[in-house]
């Protein structure tokens, strides 16, 4: 990993994200290596909430952060069918409630923290990625074609949001788990 450059740049300060429960994230994290090994190599399965801090937040933003977060109940993700964002190479599990997870977006981009500047931030579309980028479109669309028929969704329980910031080789860690507001009720 080198110095950080493009995309990457703005995602330094960290971001939030939904990261599934282990028997999820090892299936979707299977297919991430197999597929986009050098995608599956920065970050680990995950659903993007919000586009990335402005700056690395301190303890204040962190509460401001809690704060919003304290007022959204814990909720049931379900992820699949499989969709792709052609001809960009990327192949991407659905999220539902996508707009479950745009109102967390929206209130979360409201605090002022995160960095609403870039691309994707109005036209975003809730996913969980399998290729990011890689392979290119025409084998991206192959492989879209393959994997549709046999790579299934499913479904857990969203009762945090975790704030993850690139190392020093560009690998996104977990810095804090933040805990949405009241459980959700047993499904």
């Amino acid at each position: 990993m080198g110095k950080p450059e493009g995309w990457e740049i703005p995602f330094l300060p960290g971001a939030l994200v939904v990261i599934p429960p282990e028997s999820v994230r090892s299936r979707v994290d299977r297919l991430r290596r197999t597929y986009d090994p050098a995608s599956a190599d920065r970050v680990t399965a995950h659903v993007t909430l919000a586009q990335p801090f402005r700056a690395q937040p301190g303890q204040a933003e962190l509460d401001t952060v809690r704060a919003v977060l304290g007022r959204f109940e814990p909720f049931r993700l379900r992820f699949g069918p499989l969709r792709n964002f052609l001809p960009c190479p990327c192949i991407w599990f659905e999220v539902r409630p996508a707009d479950r997870v745009r109102e967390l977006r929206a209130a979360l981009h409201a605090t002022g923290l995160f960095n609403t500047d870039l691309p994707y931030t109005h036209d975003f579309v809730p996913h969980m990625s399998v290729t990011d980028g890689a392979p290119g479109p025409e084998e991206t669309a192959q492989l879209f074609e393959q994997l549709r028929r046999r790579v299934r969704g499913g479904s857990f329980v969203v009762d945090h949001v975790t704030y993850t910031r690139p190392d020093w080789q560009l690998r996104f860690q977990t810095v804090e788990e933040l805990p949405l507001g009241r459980p959700a009720a047993s499904e």
